[in-house]
């Protein structure tokens, strides 16, 4: 009855705060569960609170921590891409969405969001620098190498072509 008797915004309010703090408890649970090694129950505690408060940014970065714990890849993208739609500079989303990327062989990709990651980190001085600046060499390595092999392709391509060619030139000096 008291509830009814308070004016309209007060009642959304209230709403708004006990959804928050329904978040911050199934956060809590989430990191819990992580501590220990319980990666699914994590993701529950995570999508369950994203539910509660779907613009809080951490509860996105954290499920991608679960889901990158289990390799699913597609996945800690789509949550890292979610928290970038809220914070277009979150050095761990930026970072673990390099990660996938690599993962899915997409290197050059993966290396434009591991150097804007590595950027943020450096300007906010956030611990996990060299961690990116790993990631990110292995990713312009692994996009190298993989534009080196296209090349020996094309040039073993060009190469059996010009033999051709040169064997049927044969052929004809021959008659």
């Amino acid at each position: 009855l008291q509830q009814r008797l308070l004016p309209l915004h007060l009642r959304a309010r209230a709403r708004v705060i006990k959804a928050t703090m329904d978040a911050v408890a199934l956060k809590q649970r989430g990191n819990e569960m992580y501590s220990k090694g319980k990666f699914g129950a994590a993701i529950e505690a995570y999508t369950e609170a994203i539910t509660c408060d779907p613009r809080w940014t951490v509860l996105y970065i954290n499920r991608a921590l679960c889901h990158r714990k289990r390799k699913d890849w597609a996945s800690v993208k789509r949550d890292c891409e979610t928290a970038l739609h809220f914070d277009r500079n979150s050095v761990k989303a930026l970072y673990m969405l390099g990660l996938a990327l690599i993962a899915e062989k997409r290197f050059t990709e993966a290396a434009v969001s591991l150097q804007k990651a590595l950027e943020e980190a450096r300007e906010s001085g956030n611990m996990i620098q060299d961690d990116v600046w790993r990631e990110l060499a292995r990713a312009k390595y692994l996009e190298w190498e993989l534009e080196a092999a296209k090349r020996e392709e094309r040039f073993s391509h060009f190469e059996n072509n010009v033999r051709k060619l040169l064997g049927s030139m044969d052929q004809e000096d021959l008659q």
